[in-house]
């Protein structure tokens, strides 16, 4: 389960740890929670299965970044990568307004990561925490793509409707040309 040559190791580090890292974990009971956190974090907040490797991808980047730049010792575990998946809906309530849900979201999260998360695990050979950054980097990951995601969908349907007023012999407005081409 937990392999201290596979987890990010500040001492002994290996390129390669900033990819095995997420999937390392220091005993059953983080394996499970994450394990058991995947499926209900993708009933919850259901996206595209593109956006969610792009959310995920952005946010192993994200906290692959903190942990070369910070003074982490040990870093394993997939939960910040996680919380891309309802960064995602974030990203995308923040356009499309829908403030409930976004504050839904925002007030549950930092819950559970403030004050919910317990501070210290400890099993036979190892104590450790949850990295809060991780968290939050891994949710800005989300954010990101969720973001990207609404923008090329918003522009599609902007095509879309362009091409379908040409079809018509109706001339497109200016602005819809404008939004089309920023």
């Amino acid at each position: 389960m937990f392999d201290l040559h596979l987890a990010y190791n500040h001492h002994a580090f290996h390129w390669w740890q900033l990819f095995s890292a997420h999937f390392i974990h220091y005993d059953a009971k983080h394996l499970t929670l994450n394990a058991l956190a995947l499926p209900l974090l993708i009933f919850l907040f259901p996206s595209k299965i593109k956006t969610v490797i792009y959310g995920c991808a952005l946010a192993i980047l994200f906290i692959d970044g903190y942990l070369l730049l910070s003074s982490v010792q040990v870093y394993a575990g997939f939960s910040g990568v996680l919380y891309a998946i309802p960064g995602i809906k974030a990203g995308q309530d923040t356009f499309k307004k829908n403030w409930m849900s976004l504050s839904l979201i925002l007030i549950v999260l930092c819950a559970y990561v403030f004050i919910f998360s317990p501070e210290q695990h400890t099993n036979t050979s190892i104590t450790w925490h949850a990295l809060k950054q991780s968290h939050l980097l891994g949710f800005l990951g989300g954010i990101l793509a969720g973001v990207f995601n609404f923008f090329s969908r918003h522009e599609s349907v902007l095509q879309a409707e362009t091409v379908t007023r040409r079809d018509a012999g109706v001339e497109p407005s200016g602005m819809i040309l404008r939004r089309v081409s920023d």
